[in-house]
């Protein structure tokens, strides 16, 4: 019964977020893009800039999956491709301001949720659902196929 109830509540979580996500894509400044542009773009990031092969590390996709969504986002002026000067070997993906701008609203966004859903927690509340986050997702990653892309995201 236990188990019953933790699958439905995990999979209403789940569809949850996906329809979160969707509404943060759907802000109007930013109308062309996808919930998967979004998390491309967040992935990228704004600080340093990443290879492709850093960012599907990071999204759990394999590097030709961010190599065509990081296209689609060159041509609507999200971002653009810059060759490593000290290593011609490796190009990064680096966000544009309006690619930050997404990037960073999308984040807010997303703390935003976060904070609306352990708001009315207790401290004590919050560090259970810290630990069992935990454990769910030590599971999880214990769970990932070696060589696979999703076995080598970065925690």
């Amino acid at each position: 019964m236990r188990t019953q109830i933790i699958n439905n509540l995990l999979t209403q979580f789940f569809y949850n977020i996906i329809e979160t996500e969707d509404r943060i894509g759907a802000d109007v400044r930013f109308a062309d893009l996808s919930s998967n542009d979004m998390r491309v773009l967040s992935a990228i990031g704004t600080a340093e800039p990443k290879t492709m092969k850093e960012v599907g590390e990071y999204l759990r996709v394999k590097k030709q999956t961010v190599n065509n969504s990081t296209k689609k986002l060159i041509s609507k002026g999200y971002a653009y491709k810059k060759t490593n000067p000290d290593d011609g070997r490796y190009v990064w993906i680096i966000l544009t301001d309006k690619g930050s701008e997404a990037a960073k609203c999308y984040r807010a966004r997303i703390r935003d949720a976060v904070q609306g859903m352990i708001g009315d927690l207790t401290d004590d509340q919050t560090d259970i659902l810290i630990q069992c986050l935990s454990k769910m997702n030590s599971y999880l990653d214990s769970q990932s196929v070696g060589d696979s892309p999703s076995g080598n995201r970065k925690k």
